[in-house]
């Protein structure tokens, strides 16, 4: 799906589990974006619906992907993300 704010862009994947499958999508699903769009996604989130591994968390941190599985949360950060945006 594809979620736009004011000032961000942002990906997000929705998987049960989630797994290194779920972020390489995530990654090749921003590059489909941005080469069909002209721009790049300012985010890219993935929301599971269990807690995630801590192997999950790490690989999210590496890419920069937000991983969360509360949809509260994922919107609160996503706000952040475009308020931060609108101020650069």
């Amino acid at each position: 799906a594809v979620v736009t704010g004011k000032h961000v862009i942002a990906l997000v994947e929705i998987a049960t589990t989630g797994d290194e499958a779920d972020v390489e999508q995530l990654l090749e699903g921003a590059r489909i974006y941005g080469r069909e769009r002209g721009e790049e996604p300012n985010a890219l989130v993935l929301y599971i619906g269990v807690r995630p591994s801590s192997e999950l968390v790490e690989e999210c941190k590496k890419h920069g992907i937000v991983l969360d599985n509360s949809p509260r949360r994922i919107a609160l950060r996503l706000a952040e993300l475009d308020e931060e945006a609108a101020g650069a």
